[in-house]
């Protein structure tokens, strides 16, 4: 009976809904924090994110492969990389912010 129909489309609706909530997340906080977002900075935080995705699934891979000792090593590199460019991103999203405030 569950044989017949795939159920692989709920991963997609769950997936497409989650993304729905943290971009709506994310508007929030940039309302909060007074960020004013150009397209540029979408594009920036949407790369940093992308690559933030891969870079956590990349090493699970691995290790799903049974190459844990590689997917350990891969994280904790991507770890460090990932954090430092999140700081970028962020200074770069505040850097509007502070233009402002300096002009009021």
């Amino acid at each position: 009976m569950f044989g017949a129909i795939s159920y692989g489309f709920l991963y997609w609706i769950f997936f497409g809904a989650t993304l729905v909530l943290i971009i709506l997340g994310a508007l929030e906080w940039f309302k909060d924090k007074g960020i004013g977002m150009k397209w540029w900075k979408w594009i920036v935080l949407t790369t940093w994110y992308i690559a933030l995705m891969v870079s956590v699934g990349a090493p699970f891979t691995l290790m799903g492969e049974g190459e844990t000792g590689a997917g350990w090593k891969l994280l904790g590199v991507n770890a460090v990389v990932i954090i430092i460019a999140g700081f970028l991103v962020y200074r770069i999203l505040l850097m509007s912010k502070k233009k402002q405030e300096k002009e009021v």
